[in-house]
Order: structure tokens, then sequence, then C-alpha cells
């Protein structure tokens, strides 16, 4: 190899390794701007639980086809619809990661976020195969819904888990539908009748073609974010969204 052959390798070789380095050094700003967002927005966090919470937050957007098609048919719907900002959760009522999420991490959405008009939160139900009990829990909250109480039922639901989710199911919802306040007759109806049943397998079938396997699975404008996250996992995504 000639003396001129070799500083052209050379030169070559510098050239890829400075390429490495702006790629790495870019990267890394990226991530750390990232966890100083998660840092911020849950004071007394640890570099190691953000970078955790990271992995959850940097998630694949739906398609917009997807997206759309999550947007219809909803068991419920809390907040404007002018919300700029739309969240999704596919839910198990006997599930203990979404009794977590809904006591942890659900009154803070409501109060910081959807009473304040800036996320519009949509429900479809996801009861998995390993929680018997759940599809007809997911049954009886959409029955409440028909006499507008499904919060209700689904704060009691949730609130009541460890009681029904081994117990007397249909005695219990029938309970719980009385303390709520519904029309009983109506409720007894449409639940006694699986009015709802075809709706909460569609809702799984949903599930399934979007690749959600587990609960709770939330989508925040298509970002989808799984588990019972802390709620600065929550924040990042949607003031992301809202600054856009």
């Amino acid at each position: 190899m000639t003396k001129k052959a070799e500083q052209v390798n050379f030169q070559k070789v510098v050239i890829g390794v400075l390429m490495l380095v702006v790629i790495g050094g870019s990267f890394l700003v990226g991530r750390l701007t990232t966890e100083l967002k998660l840092l911020k927005s849950q004071p007394g966090t640890t570099a190691n639980q953000a970078a955790q919470q990271l992995q959850v937050a940097a998630v694949a957007r739906l398609s917009d086809a997807d997206w759309q098609e999550l947007l219809k048919d909803s068991a419920a719907v809390r907040g404007e619809e002018s919300a700029p900002v739309t969240m999704v959760e596919f839910t198990d009522y006997q599930c203990p990661f979404c009794k977590r999420a809904f006591e942890q991490t659900w009154p803070e959405l409501v109060k910081e976020y959807i009473d304040t008009g800036k996320v519009r939160y949509l429900v479809h139900d996801l009861p998995l195969s390993i929680h018997p009990n759940a599809p007809v829990a997911a049954e009886a909250a959409r029955c409440a819904g028909e006499q507008g109480k499904y919060w209700q039922m689904h704060d009691a639901i949730f609130t009541n888990q460890d009681d029904w989710a081994n117990g007397q199911v249909d005695e219990l919802m029938q309970q719980y539908a009385r303390g709520v306040g519904v029309n009983m007759a109506q409720f007894n109806n449409c639940y006694e009748g699986e009015k709802y049943k075809a709706a909460v397998e569609a809702d799984v079938a949903l599930a399934a073609r979007l690749g959600a396997t587990g609960t709770p699975t939330f989508y925040i404008n298509g970002r989808s974010l799984v588990g019972a996250q802390p709620i600065a996992a929550f924040k990042v995504v949607i003031e992301e969204e809202l600054g856009k």
C-alpha cells in the first residue's frame, strides 16, 4: 500500500470515528433532556428512576387509521371534546395494576388535566382471560352508563375489587348499581340480558389487533404507555403533546 493510500484510509477512519461521536452525543443529549423533564415533573425522583420511566415514555405512535378506530365506540368518555390531548385506556376491572392506576394516577389526571379541559379520556375494555369476573364487571359499568352513571359505577367496581373478584359477582354488581342510584329494573334488563357482551368482546378483538396484550394500556394522542406507571411518566407525554 502506498503512503498516499495509507493517508486516505487514515482520514476515512478519523471521519468515521467523528461521525460516531456526533451521533452518540446527539442521542445522549436527547436522552438527558427527556430525563430532566421526568425529574422536574416528579421532585425527588432519582436519575435511575427517571431512566426507567424514559423507557416507557419514549414509545411509538399508532398509525392515524388505528388511532381513529380507537376513538370510536368507547365504553365511556370524560372531558371536553375540544381538549387538545385525547387519552385512551384499555382496562380490566379485575386487574390489580388497573386498580393501582385508579388509586394512584387517576385522581391526579382528573384534577390536573381532565377537569381543566386539557385531556379528553376514553375507556375501552380488555378483560384478560385470567380474570373470569372482569367481563361482567365491564358490562355492569356500561349498563350503569346508560343512565349516566358510568364513572360512579367505574369507581365503585374498582374500589371494591377485592370483594367481587372472587365472590358473588352478580349480586355485588347489583349492589353497586343500586348504590350509585340507577333505575334497577332498567339496569337488570341490561345486565342480565348481556346487552354489552358483544361490545366488550369487540374491544378485546380491537386490543389484540393493536397489539395491546396487557392492562392497563394507555394511548396518549396515539402514543402508547403500558402499565400502572407513576404520574410523572404520564405528565411527560401529556405535556409534550400539549406543547405541539
